[in-house]
């Protein structure tokens, strides 16, 4: 068995990807005990990408294993499809434009064996860099290590939204994945909450620490970058699709019901619309509609949730699922008082414009 399974999904990545791989062959582990596997999620690029892909294959044949997909599935659906294929101990999701330390693997081994770790979570360094720079950047000295058992009430912390739902930045135990098997939102980005979150309802150990083990690359063409607002709707769909995934999980679900739907109201409900108004747009009165239905379906007690009742602010949007909206503007005169109690400083920073709509 491998130490380390690594999974790159590849979409159009022809001037980046050798660059990742050259990261992985660096790695003070050594590329025996590492498994890699690049998911060329249906790149449209006259079969640059995957040229790439096969001559990096070529090159350790024993330690790198190529999927090509028929089908775009997103980097949620790609990564699902590599997790399929994953045997190591430990797993580790990389994106193709991205960066390790030579000593990212071997260090996060050691500290998930060392700790019992379920995760090791660590941090990105972030740089703008164009494709031709692969310097890695000086590393920090590690300020903080924090090992976390979920006891009942810290589990219960992290499901309200004291967790952190990204998926690259994580040290994985393979076989406590597969407990539960939780997959990511294909077809979309925003998609690594639905893999990342039911995982707090399972694990037992986390360490945390500060060091910048994995270097994000950020760039114009970047996913994340380039479609930040465009996709912005997606948001709401993998918060669903999250919820309805818990909701199968029997007993978990049960015992952890105030605390899932909490976080399925701030996430799917909240961010959402705030998301929206500060972004100036994307929220239509048929959209709101259905969210307002959404909620009142599945969760529809949520006014009386005891965290929304501990947070005072957020008792009016709670409350407002059940109201009769009948325009936009008064939606938008609806909402933009509601948020404003909330996050006043953020929304108009954002959108200055909706000072208008406050009401004195």
């Amino acid at each position: 068995m491998k130490k380390v399974s690594i999974i790159i999904p590849c979409h159009n990545c022809h001037e980046w990807v050798y660059q990742s791989w050259k990261s992985l062959k660096s790695q003070t582990m050594g590329l025996d005990d590492i498994e890699c596997i690049f998911v060329d999620d249906c790149s449209d690029d006259e079969g640059k990408t995957l040229e790439v892909l096969n001559r990096i294959e070529q090159e350790a044949p024993e330690n790198v294993m190529i999927i090509p997909l028929s089908e775009n599935l997103r980097q949620g659906g790609a990564r699902n499809v590599g997790m399929q294929y994953a045997s190591g101990e430990y797993m580790l999701f990389l994106d193709s434009d991205d960066l390790y330390r030579p000593e990212t693997c071997q260090e996060l081994y050691d500290l998930a064996k060392k700790y019992d770790a379920d995760i090791v979570q660590f941090k990105h360094d972030v740089i703008w860099r164009d494709s031709s720079d692969d310097a890695i950047p000086e590393k920090k000295e590690r300020e903080k290590l924090d090992i976390i058992d979920l006891d009942d009430a810290k589990r219960r912390s992290f499901l309200i939204g004291k967790g952190d739902y990204g998926c690259t930045n994580k040290f994985y135990r393979l076989d406590m994945v597969r407990k539960i098997n939780p997959q990511f939102a294909e077809h979309m980005i925003y998609e690594e909450p639905k893999f990342v979150y039911p995982l707090f309802l399972i694990i037992d150990r986390i360490v945390m620490v500060d060091d910048g083990y994995y270097i994000w690359r950020k760039h114009v063409g970047s996913t994340m970058t380039s479609e930040l607002g465009a996709k912005l709707l997606d948001h709401p769909r993998v918060q669903l699709e999250t919820l309805e995934e818990i909701m199968q999980y029997g007993d978990l679900y049960s015992r952890y019901t105030q605390e899932v739907q909490f976080k399925f109201f701030h996430s799917y409900y909240y961010e959402t619309l705030f998301f929206a108004f500060a972004n100036r747009g994307n929220m239509t009165l048929e959209l709101y509609h259905l969210m307002q239905e959404t909620c009142k379906a599945l969760i529809p007690d949520i006014a009386k949730n005891k965290y929304v009742l501990e947070l005072v602010a957020y008792q009016p949007l709670a409350e407002s699922i059940n109201i009769k909206v009948e325009s936009t503007e008064q939606m938008i005169f609806l909402l933009v008082n509601l948020l404003y109690v909330i996050d006043r400083d953020m929304l108009i920073k954002y959108n200055p414009g909706l000072k208008r709509f406050i009401k004195k």
